[in-house]
């Protein structure tokens, strides 16, 4: 008998175009009214970590090594981004969470949604940010 190999699956977009612009436009009131601004790429700023700290080696651990067919799909994934398909997410609002991301669709178990992407920095310091802005409410 053999496992069964699970493989990522890539996203299906919405179909429907006016309903994958209304998703396109909650992750934009998200991003603007938060005062960020969206990145596809990592990020590196100088009071954080440099370039040469994000390196797979140093992890605790080790990492874990995508197949050849993961790493397809999510290369599937970043072209269908950059040709405006997205995954069925929508960005909302919730009074007691703040923004939120729901399905706006059935996604099947093992789709690849999305990556980080954003500011590259030390777990140390987001520990140390998050304890000294709690310690202050």
């Amino acid at each position: 008998m053999h496992k069964k190999k699970r493989r990522l699956l890539p996203f299906v977009p919405t179909a429907d175009r006016v309903r994958r612009l209304e998703q396109m436009a909650s992750a934009a009131t998200a991003l603007t009214s938060s005062k960020m601004e969206f990145s596809n790429e990592l990020t590196y700023v100088p009071s954080m970590a440099p370039i040469s700290a994000n390196q797979a080696k140093l992890e605790e651990g080790g990492m874990q090594v995508l197949s050849k067919e993961d790493k397809e799909t999510i290369e599937l994934c970043r072209s269908m981004l950059k040709r405006g398909e997205c995954p069925p997410l929508l960005v909302v609002f919730d009074s007691h969470e703040g923004f939120t991301v729901q399905a706006d669709a059935y996604i099947k178990d093992l789709t690849f949604l999305t990556e980080y992407a954003g500011d590259v920095d030390y777990l140390k310091n987001r520990v140390m940010e998050r304890k000294s802005r709690t310690s202050s409410v």
